[in-house]
């Protein structure tokens, strides 16, 4: 608790720097590691309670343990702070489990042949955010620019309509 509201502090002194010097803040962050994907998901959560993420996710196989462990508390998080996802993710029998439990976890999802769509890599938006992530590799970014985020939005909302 202590960290995220350091990392909030942080946070909120560069946007006020930002919003002094006339510019919105935009910055890259780059995650490696097991420790760090939980933090790459983590990040900016709490501001993104009763709201949703949008997405395409990835399948996942023999990712490694502390990965599934951080995804299990994230999807948690999720729960826990009403936020819902939408996503396309590809038909693969690793994924079964987690078909199972959309509805718990406010999740809904579109399916599509893994022919069509077989990535390993998730890419999602909050509402000023865009995530890429590796679980198998054990590495993301982060593209914190609200500019980027709607315009991942918009790219999703048209396939999402398809």
């Amino acid at each position: 608790i202590a960290t995220e509201r350091l990392t909030d502090a942080q946070r909120g002194l560069r946007e006020i720097s930002a919003l002094a010097h006339g510019r919105a803040e935009s910055k890259i962050l780059y995650f490696e590691g097991p420790n760090e994907i939980g933090e790459l998901l983590r990040y900016r959560l709490t501001e993104m309670a009763g709201k949703e993420f949008v997405g395409f996710y990835a399948y996942t196989e023999n990712d490694p343990t502390k990965v599934v462990s951080a995804v299990g508390e994230y999807n948690e998080t999720l729960r826990r702070l009403d936020i819902h996802t939408r996503g396309i993710v590809p038909d693969h029998p690793g994924l079964k489990s987690y078909r199972e439990s959309d509805a718990s976890y406010l999740r809904t999802m579109k399916v599509v042949p893994l022919s069509e769509y077989s990535s390993r890599m998730a890419i999602d938006a909050g509402d000023t955010f865009v995530r890429l992530m590796s679980f198998a590799d054990q590495q993301g970014i982060v593209i914190d620019n609200p500019h980027i985020a709607k315009s991942f939005r918009q790219i999703f909302e048209m396939a999402w309509k398809k």
